[in-house]
C-alpha cells in the first residue's frame, strides 16, 4: 500500500526544468528588489523540488552546501524583511494566466508533523486555485499556534492571530480573493471553523459567487415565496434537507448512488435568498450541506463544484506535503509564511510543467 507520509519522507519532488524556474521567477519574484533576494527565492524553490525527504531549513541548506549556506537559508526565511504578500499576488495571477482555474477553494490545512508542532485542530486555512490539470495554493492564513507566540513578530504584512481567539477568519477568505484581479469564478469554502451564514452574507455583499459548506445545525428558514408550505420558524439545515428529501435527484452519470437536492433558504432577516445544497450517498443523513448563491449551474454541476475540495485534499497529500507543507519547524510566524509561499511557488511550477507535458482533456459539459 502506498503511504503519502512515507513517500514525503524519502522522495524528491517532481522534476521542473531550471529554465521554467528562471522564467517564472521574473514574474513571481519581481517584488524582491533587494540584492540577492530573487536568486535566493529561486534557489529555495529549486531545493524544495530537489531535496529528498522532509524540506526542513536544514535540508534546504544542505542543498546550498555547508554550514554557512544553512545559516543563509535560515536568515532568508526567518529574518529577512521581504514581504510575502506581493509574491503571493504574483503567484495567483501567474496561475490565472497559465492554468485557467475554475474555482478558488478555501479549506483547512495541517502544519507540522509532530504533536508539538501541530497542536489541536487545523493550523492554517489555505486557498487553492483549481484547474483541470491540478491545484495551486495561493494564500495561507495561520491559526493561533503556541510556537509562534500569538504575534506577527514585526512582520511587514499579514494578520497575526491572537492567543485568545481569532477575529479575522472571514477576512482570511476575502484576503485570498483580493490577491486576484477581478475574479468572477466561484469560491468554494469547506472549513468548519468559519461562520457559514456570516461568510455567505459577506461574499454576497461583495458580488462573489460562492459554495460554502455549512454545519447540519445551522439555523435557516425555508424561503417563503418559493416554498410556502415550509414557512415555519427557523430549522436546522439538516432538518430542512431531510424534510425535502423527496425532491432528491441522481447527480452522478456513472450510476453511483449519489443524490442531491437544492432548496431555497434564507439565513435570517435581512438576508438574500440562497440555495441549500444537500448531497447523499445513501438514504441516511446528507453527507454534506452547502449554502450557495449560484443559480446558473445545474444540480450535478453544483455537486461537481463541491467535490473540488476532494481534489485539493488529494493533491495536498500527493504534492504539497512532499514539497514541504508540514516541514517548517521554526518559531517564526514570518518564517512560516515565507516558507509556505515558496512551497506554493514550487507547486505552481510543478503543475505548469505537468500541464505542458500532458495537456488536460476537455471537461464534459
Amino acid at each position: 500500500m502506498w503511504h503519502a507520509e512515507a513517500h514525503a519522507r524519502t522522495a524528491r519532488g517532481p522534476y521542473v526544468p531550471t529554465s521554467l524556474i528562471n522564467e517564472a521567477g521574473d514574474d513571481l519574484f519581481a517584488s524582491l528588489v533587494r540584492s540577492g533576494y530573487r536568486p535566493k527565492a529561486e534557489r529555495y524553490v529549486r531545493s524544495l523540488l530537489d531535496a529528498p525527504g522532509p524540506k526542513t531549513l536544514r535540508a534546504v541548506g544542505a542543498q546550498w552546501g555547508g554550514a554557512a549556506a544553512a545559516q543563509r537559508v535560515h536568515h532568508f526565511i526567518t529574518a529577512s524583511p521581504w514581504d510575502w504578500r506581493p509574491v503571493r499576488r504574483a503567484l495567483a495571477r501567474y496561475t490565472l494566466r497559465t492554468l485557467s482555474p475554475q474555482a478558488l477553494v478555501v479549506a483547512p490545512a495541517v502544519l507540522g508533523r509532530s504533536a508539538r508542532l501541530q497542536g489541536p485542530g487545523p493550523q492554517a486555512l489555505g486557498a487553492w486555485l483549481t484547474s483541470a490539470v491540478g491545484t495551486v495554493p495561493v494564500d495561507w492564513y495561520l491559526m493561533p499556534l503556541r510556537r509562534f507566540g500569538g504575534t506577527a513578530g514585526g512582520c511587514l504584512s499579514g494578520r497575526a492571530p491572537t492567543a485568545t481567539g481569532d477575529p479575522h477568519l472571514l477576512d482570511a477568505v476575502t484576503d485570498a480573493i483580493g490577491l486576484l484581479p477581478p475574479w468572477d469564478g466561484p469560491v468554494v469554502v469547506d472549513a468548519d471553523v468559519l461562520d457559514a451564514p456570516a461568510l455567505a452574507h459577506r461574499l454576497g455583499r461583495h458580488g462573489h459567487r460562492f459554495l460554502i459548506r455549512t454545519a447540519p445545525g445551522t439555523a435557516l428558514w425555508a424561503h417563503r415565496s418559493l416554498l410556502p408550505r415550509h414557512d415555519a420558524p427557523a430549522r436546522t439545515a439538516a432538518e430542512i434537507a431531510d424534510a425535502l428529501s423527496g425532491l432528491r435527484r441522481p447527480v452522478d452519470p456513472r450510476g453511483a448512488p449519489v443524490t442531491a437536492v437544492a432548496v431555497p433558504v434564507v439565513t435570517g432577516p435581512p438576508s438574500p435568498g440562497l440555495l441549500l445544497l444537500g448531497e447523499w450517498e445513501s438514504a441516511r443523513r446528507p453527507r454534506a450541506l452547502w449554502l450557495t448563491n449560484i443559480r446558473s449551474l445545474s444540480l450535478p454541476a453544483l455537486v461537481r463544484l463541491a467535490r473540488l475540495r476532494g481534489r485539493v485534499r488529494q493533491e495536498t497529500a500527493d504534492l504539497t506535503e512532499p514539497l514541504g507543507l508540514r516541514d517548517y519547524a521554526g518559531r517564526s510566524y514570518c518564517g512560516c509564511h515565507r516558507h509556505l509561499t515558496l512551497v506554493s511557488a514550487a507547486q505552481l511550477l510543478a503543475v505548469v510543467h505537468r500541464s505542458a507535458e500532458s495537456p488536460p482533456r476537455p471537461r464534459p459539459a
